[in-house]
């Protein structure tokens, strides 16, 4: 995580030259204003841009705090001048009420919108049914006050070093004692968090136990707020970002901060400082994470790992109560660091989620990747690689900076690939020490990823063209442009899978790719999942593969195809498959694509039609049959013809009454058998066929004029018994 500035303002008095120092601030719901109170105005800015757009005089004294309701129709504004002042959405005034001494805090319930409001030695609860104002003692002076997410319960901090915890009726249900000043107390969850000048940030439950381990912040904090899973802390000296654990990620030094407060909704913070200065803050959230497979290892909540299998969906999650600054994983085992170690964990059970730890590596240096393999850790940063946790520790230099690195294996070797800066991909085996240049890109390295059989490498630059390679001469293959992210597939040799240009691309082979939508990239593709990254959560999509089935069939590359289809395809792109292969008399590839559908009736044909061919009768009888039995008669026919088997093409269209069908066939045996290509003895026969006439009809025999006798006769007892 890192902010980064938005934009900053310095608030004067209305001389102009004096500054006003900015005691509180807050947003609305939605994020659209950012409510400042300095000195005694009530300013409204447009937080995404620091426009000011509204500029409330009604105080009459400085103003120490202000509170946006949750329904986000109103806020509230609270000054040393003793009065309390409602204000709607649009910026008017609309009510205004009273205590006897300076407003101190304001806190709107979460659930039923009434306003907390506190002074020095006493605190009120309003809301728009209620005409009175009913207040409360409370020994000690007020600092701060903070509902509970549930609306059931709000805390009081106080100067005497207390939290006085107190029901929607005002009665103190439980007292907190602290060792200093209590400025900043809120809830997060079910805890509450409670800053004191002592520097420590603790935390209770509601019935006033401390549950987790006492923090030091760094800071004498005067707010203290939430986001997300983080806290934000201001006060003298600066403002900090805390893990929910109350681990510091980072501090930033400034003289005296009043306030911090943030905006979900945008990502966005503000901060405020005595001296006047109005700061804007974008946030933004780095992944930290690692992908071995379909593992896939996240940091949450900046301490904690979550091992997430992305087939089955089962989660698991590690706690290291501490910040989480890299994430390593690799078969069985997974690194995490930490700022002033690596903690080593091993798979407890290989099919489950269960890790363990394996040891504990001091190693407080700061690296920008952590690397993974069966047997070692390595850390790299800028152009150093060099291995932990051993005995004899290995480094290696190289010319320019490590963009990329990618732990696979060549050649029965467990190796690194490292993408240089310069275009080079760097090979080095941590086992042997051994290091060399494998090959030189034109542009510097993106990322890179080799395919299951190890013979190819595809390569991403800087300037978005992929280019794969053959690992085995280094022979550019092919290349693709527009791609910020590619992954071969890691079932089938042929499948790679790139992104890029807002478009998720598969490409088979040399064949063209099909593309569709996609915003993220592409971090992983197994069978027929891609595994993207979309901003910081990781996504699965199933991917369609039936035009790579297509695009190899056509090809009659059915071994290929088949290869395809196993990765999920539906049952029609099996049945075509099958019968495609079928055609070409590829018995096997056409076996097994119709046992997918079960296909009874075709395997029973396949074994017939293979134990046929197997004893050497003529291929193109065979794949005539085959083209019959599809309902592609003519290409039948012509299979027939072509095998001189006229009489299977004349019986062919006899049995379906395809009696024109059958006369162009007649006709083409007649021409075969003038020109000495046919057999058999073709002679006049109207008189011979009398009996067929009978039963086949007028249409039909008169369109026979040629027949060959040994054809005729068997084939019009067949339509007779048919008959």
């Amino acid at each position: 995580m890192r902010t980064v500035p938005k934009w900053v303002n310095k608030i004067h008095e209305a001389d102009k030259i004096e500054f006003s120092s900015v005691h509180t601030i807050c947003f609305s719901p939605d994020g659209t204003q950012l409510i400042v109170g300095a000195g005694e105005k009530v300013m409204v800015y447009d937080p995404r841009d620091g426009a000011l757009l509204q500029l409330l005089q009604a105080h009459k004294g400085p103003v120490y705090t202000v509170a946006y309701c949750m329904d986000g129709k109103k806020f509230a504004s609270g000054s040393a001048d003793k009065n309390v002042i409602i204000w709607t959405s649009k910026m008017e005034g609309i009510l205004k009420y009273s205590h006897s001494e300076a407003i101190q805090c304001l806190a709107y319930n979460p659930v039923t919108f009434h306003l907390a409001s506190c002074a020095i030695s006493d605190f009120a609860f309003w809301s728009a049914d209620v005409k009175a104002v009913q207040k409360y003692r409370v020994s000690g002076r007020i600092t701060c006050c903070a509902w509970d997410q549930a609306g059931q319960y709000l805390a009081i901090g106080l100067a005497i070093g207390a939290v006085s915890l107190r029901n929607k009726q005002g009665d103190e249900i439980q007292k907190i004692t602290r060792d200093a000043a209590v400025w900043a107390v809120t809830f997060s969850k079910s805890a509450l968090l409670v800053t004191d000048w002592n520097e420590t940030l603790s935390f209770y439950n509601i019935q006033g136990q401390q549950i987790l381990k006492e923090r030091s912040t760094g800071l004498s904090a005067l707010s203290i707020s939430i986001l997300g899973a983080l806290i934000l802390v201001g006060g003298v000296g600066g403002w900090s970002v805390l893990t929910s654990e109350g681990v510091c990620i980072f501090t930033t030094a400034l003289e005296w901060v009043w306030c911090v407060a943030p905006s979900t909704t945008l990502n966005t913070m503000a901060v405020a400082c005595q001296d006047g200065t109005l700061w804007c803050f974008q946030i933004v959230f780095n992944t930290v994470h690692g992908l071995y497979r379909e593992r896939y290892a996240y940091r949450e909540n900046m301490t904690d790992v979550i091992i997430h299998h992305l087939i089955t969906g089962n989660k698991a999650r590690i706690k290291c109560h501490d910040r989480v600054q890299k994430i390593a994983i690799f078969k069985h085992r997974l690194a995490v660091q930490l700022p002033e170690r690596v903690v080593v964990y091993e798979q407890a059970d290989l099919d489950g989620m269960l890790y363990r730890v394996k040891e504990k590596i001091s190693q407080p240096n700061e690296c920008s990747l952590l690397v993974a393999t069966s047997d070692a850790l390595l850390l790299c940063q800028d152009t150093q690689l060099a291995t932990i946790g051993v005995k004899t520790p290995k480094s290696w230099t190289v010319p320019t900076p490590i963009r990329y690195v990618k732990v696979t294996t060549l050649q029965f070797r467990e190796v690194l690939l490292l993408g240089l800066m310069n275009g080079q991909i760097w090979e080095v085996e941590p086992s042997t020490g051994g290091a060399k240049v494998m090959m030189q890109s034109p542009g510097s390295i993106r990322c890179l990823d080799v395919s299951a059989s190890r013979g190819r490498i595809a390569v991403v630059d800087e300037s978005s063209v992929c280019r794969v390679y053959s690992l085995t001469n280094g022979e550019l293959l092919y290349s693709e442009d527009t791609v910020s992210s590619v992954s071969w597939n890691s079932w089938c040799d042929e499948m790679l899978c790139l992104s890029g240009g807002g478009v998720l691309s598969i490409k088979a082979g040399h064949f063209p790719s099909a593309t569709q939508p996609l915003t993220g990239s592409v971090v992983g593709f197994q069978g027929g999942r891609v595994f993207c990254l979309q901003s910081s959560s990781m996504q699965t999509i199933h991917v369609p593969l039936s035009h790579a089935v297509h695009q190899y069939v056509q090809q009659k590359m059915f071994n290929e195809a088949y290869a395809v289809a196993c990765l999920g395809v539906t049952p029609l792109d099996w049945e075509r498959l099958g019968t495609a292969a079928l055609e070409e008399l590829s018995f096997e590839v056409a076996r097994k694509a119709f046992q997918r559908g079960e296909n009874i009736v075709f395997l029973n044909l396949i074994d017939q039609l293979q134990e046929r061919f197997e004893s050497g009768e003529n291929r193109a009888v065979i794949v005539g049959d085959v083209y019959a039995y599809c309902g592609r008669h003519a290409d039948a026919a012509r299979a027939y013809h072509s095998a001189a088997r006229d009489d299977r093409a004349l019986a062919l269209f006899l049995d379906l009454r395809m009696f024109i069908k059958a006369q162009d066939s007649v006709e083409v045996g007649r021409v075969r058998v003038e020109e000495g290509v046919g057999s058999g003895m073709v002679v006049q026969t109207r008189g011979k066929i009398k009996a067929t006439n009978e039963r086949i009809g007028e249409d039909a025999i008169s369109s026979l004029k040629y027949l060959d006798v040994s054809v005729l006769i068997p084939v019009a007892l067949m339509n007779m018994a048919a008959v």
